[in-house]
């Protein structure tokens, strides 16, 4: 079984609802620099409140990205 990354989560859950990564920045209000790097795993332990308005813009559990 592989695990996957809190990255490829976001990134699978971003790319199921069509967004690109600008839209997503906008609806968070997030630079697109720093959602990117969330998605590529180079920014590795971002906080709750991150983990929860991505959550809710992409309209998934916040489980869903863990």
């Amino acid at each position: 079984m592989k695990l996957r990354s809190r990255g490829n989560k976001l990134f699978k859950a971003r790319k199921a609802r069509d967004f690109t990564i600008s839209m997503l920045a906008n609806k968070t209000g997030f630079s697109q620099g720093y959602i990117s790097e969330l998605e590529r795993d180079v920014k590795k332990n971002p906080s709750k409140k991150v983990m929860d308005k991505l959550a809710e813009a992409l309209k998934v559990n916040i489980s869903d990205l863990f």
